[in-house]
């Protein structure tokens, strides 16, 4: 019997370079951002007007709905991971304090 041998992993310079990092958020999946989740909303409702049974029309308005709740929610995050980002360069511009008191030069 023959020993299972697994390719390895790739190494890290062959792995940047398959992935163009000016290019990495073009990537994301339409879900994963709040305008593609605002197009899937949007998109749910232009299926509410053809269809003909009840039942129909409310899943795609409660689609509809949800698509907006989760657009809303990557709205909040992106902004508060702006604010922390620029609240921790803010930090850095500050002068360190020892326990003294005195500035570190």
């Amino acid at each position: 019997m023959l020993p299972l041998t697994l390719p390895s992993p790739p190494k890290r310079r062959e792995r940047s370079a398959t992935l163009d990092r000016t290019h990495a958020t073009t990537l994301k999946r339409k879900e994963d951002t709040s305008s593609g989740c605002r197009d899937l909303a949007a998109a749910s409702l232009a299926q509410v007007v053809p269809t003909a049974t009840l039942n129909e029309r409310r899943r795609f308005e409660h689609s509809a709905v949800m698509w907006t709740a989760r657009a809303d929610l990557l709205d909040r995050m992106e902004l508060r991971s702006i604010t922390a980002r620029a609240a921790n360069l803010s930090l850095l511009d500050q002068p360190f304090l020892l326990h003294s008191g005195e500035a570190l030069s």
